[in-house]
């Protein structure tokens, strides 16, 4: 320090000042994944937690101040499921966190999570105008005579009008039904109909209703037209994905569904039903059905779901799927030999032939996937050569790929982790932890994924979610053509780090 008097001298001298550390307090808190399946088990990790502090090397105690009613609590730095959340009710749940440093210094704040798959209810009214609200479930409707208005909410819901006693005509987009014996309806967050037991008429088209459901896009909705001779006009999306899917879960006997002569055909339950543009997806009845496919073109997928019942099912040409993950009475895995073309061990009675279908959809419990030796001459022969591809669901399921298998996760919960040269995925309770040889290519699910490849050439599609891929070794590609998810162009800046 310097002393200057008004004549201009000086002197100088030199202090040694002492100073301690002021400990700060934490600043913030973030969790690394905040989306959780209802159907979790007690200890389910939904995310870790992480604390920002301005104190270098400060270390990071986590509470909870609020555990939403002892559903959430905090384990070795992860927030996990303490509590069965199969009766909750609505889709966002919050908890309040605090960080505690190492001088007692907090940070509090409240996580919102988000509750996947919740069940949903069935709601009845009655010969008033009544108004019925849903859950974030699967909800279903039905509210007989009087002017009712019907609001789904998010998941995907229902409105039945079995107890009509003439035909409807159904416009989905319109969110408006009138009918004999029901009055005049307003829909709103509806995406199936349930029709009557007359020649109903449905029509999906100019429809944008979104269930909320990781994976499903938007405008997707279902028509089951009961007995009666239906004719069915389907949505097509701008992209030209076909989002309509008929249902005959309800017939009491078998049905032929032939997709490329745009038929259905089944006992009095049924009818004989006509579709006027392109149907896609498919929901059989618990009993012996018939599914036949269509040469459906490039990057469109036709999926059949037989239910209960010795199915076959015949894809026809372009790329096909078998489904077995919606069936809530499914108490165990299913065994796939793709190049055979049987499933087995389902809980649901019936084993089903496959011919011409190149990809298939598990349970939520532990399956085995075979397709060594499936390819355009395996009994199951497929369309596009060898490629095939297999989503696992949820449980720890076992894959064994043919080389040219991609293993899929656009309908998990929340982001995964899979390492192809290790053979390896994991994530949430919609998925499990699998194993698996012989695959070269990965879609990934709405969400933040990590993918990792091996010393060949892998193909990677990350869909929704900021997603890290590492393609390792060999000619990889990241791919972005997806007509039914995709809603915008893409930049590319390949030089980026």
């Amino acid at each position: 320090m310097r002393a200057t008097d008004t004549g201009g001298l000086t002197h100088d001298t030199t202090f040694t000042i002492a100073t301690t550390n002021v400990n700060e307090a934490p600043t913030a808190i973030s969790i690394s994944g905040s989306t959780v399946a209802a159907t979790s088990a007690i200890g389910t990790v939904v995310g870790a937690l992480s604390g920002v502090d301005p104190d270098a090397g400060d270390t990071a105690t986590f509470t909870l101040l609020d555990n939403d009613g002892g559903l959430f609590a905090i384990s070795g730095g992860n927030l996990v499921v303490a509590g069965s959340l199969t009766g909750v009710t609505a889709a966002t749940q919050n908890v309040t966190v605090r960080d505690t440093d190492a001088g007692g210094l907090t940070f509090d704040k409240v996580l919102a999570l988000t509750v996947t798959g919740i069940p949903g209810n069935t709601f009845a009214g009655d010969s008033g105008d009544n108004v019925l609200d849903g859950t974030p479930g699967n909800d279903r409707f039905q509210g007989f005579a009087g002017n009712d208005t019907i609001n789904g909410g998010l998941g995907f819901d229902r409105a039945i009008y079995t107890d009509a006693t003439a035909g409807i005509a159904f416009n989905l987009a319109s969110g408006t039904v009138t009918g004999a014996g029901v009055g005049t309806d307003t829909l709103t967050g509806i995406e199936g109909i349930i029709g009557t037991n007359f020649a109903d008429t449905y029509d999906a088209t100019g429809f944008t209703g979104s269930t909320g459901i990781p994976g499903t896009p938007t405008g997707f909705n279902e028509f089951e037209g009961m007995g009666g001779d239906d004719v069915i006009t389907g949505l097509i999306n701008s992209q030209g994905a076909a989002l309509t899917r008929v249902s005959y879960l309800d017939a009491t006997a078998g049905v032929t569904v032939n997709l490329t002569t745009r038929t259905a055909d089944g006992d009095a339950s049924v009818g004989h039903d006509t579709f006027t543009t392109t149907i896609s997806n498919v929901l059989g009845s618990s009993f012996a059905d018939t599914l036949i496919g269509s040469n459906n073109p490039f990057g469109t997928v036709e999926v059949f779901e037989g239910r209960g019942g010795n199915d076959t099912i015949n894809g026809g040409g372009g790329f096909d799927r078998a489904d077995y993950n919606n069936d809530l009475t499914e108490t165990t895995g299913i065994t796939v030999n793709l190049a055979a073309g049987t499933v087995t061990g389902s809980s649901v009675p019936g084993n089903d032939t496959l011919i011409s279908v190149e990809a298939v959809r598990g349970t939520a419990f532990a399956d085995t996937y075979n397709a060594v030796g499936f390819s355009g001459t395996s009994t199951n022969a497929g369309s596009l050569g060898t490629f095939n591809e297999f989503t696992g669901g949820g449980g720890n399921d076992t894959i064994i790929g043919n080389g040219n298998t991609r293993i899929s996760f656009n309908n998990a919960t929340a982001g995964v982790s899979v390492d192809i040269a290790a053979g390896t995925d994991s994530g949430d309770a919609s998925v499990g932890n699998d194993t698996f040889t012989g695959v070269n290519a990965v879609q990934g699910s709405m969400f933040a994924d990590t993918m990792l490849g091996d010393a060949n050439n892998n193909t990677f599609t990350g869909n929704g979610g900021d997603d890290y891929i590492d393609g390792r070794g060999g000619f990889d590609v990241a791919s972005y053509n997806n007509i039914y998810l995709s809603t915008g162009s893409i930049t590319v800046h390949p030089q980026a780090s």
